[in-house]
């Protein structure tokens, strides 16, 4: 934390099934700095319960929204691919889609090693069936 620039910051993270550890980041960054970071989510997110999200300053951003996010000073956290890569497999291919653009700002990035291993897939059940509905993506 001691070496966290002021300013406008990106934390880029790994999106595993669940994002734990990134959310005991910006726990812990808060508590220890008072900043709040802001995290992009997947449009698709929001059929889960909206109000935990925006608690939690994940929101579905524009590009311009970001851009005022980091113009203002505040953290922002992205995850490339997110929930549409969580899943990979053998024969996974980086979604690039129309991704463009670089910021003139510090980059942290951020990665816990196994962190999957924290959800492990077994099966097909339910819960993944709604969860690769939900971000349009084939078992």
């Amino acid at each position: 934390m001691e070496h966290l620039p002021k300013g406008p910051v990106l934390i880029i993270f790994y999106h595993p099934v669940c994002t734990i550890d990134y959310f005991f980041l910006i726990a812990r960054l808060f508590k220890e700095t008072g900043r709040e970071c802001f995290s992009i989510c997947d449009h698709a997110i929001y059929r889960f319960p909206g109000k935990l999200l925006n608690l939690n300053h994940a929101f579905f951003l524009k590009i311009s929204e970001c851009v005022e996010i980091l113009k203002k000073g505040h953290l922002l956290g992205i995850s490339p691919g997110g929930a549409r890569e969580v899943n990979f497999s053998n024969d996974y291919n980086i979604m690039w889609g129309n991704s463009t653009g670089f910021t003139r700002e510090p980059i942290i990035p951020m990665l816990i090693q196994n962190v999957c291993e924290t959800f492990r897939n077994i099966g097909k059940s339910s819960e993944q069936n709604i969860l690769y509905s939900l971000v349009d993506q084939e078992i």
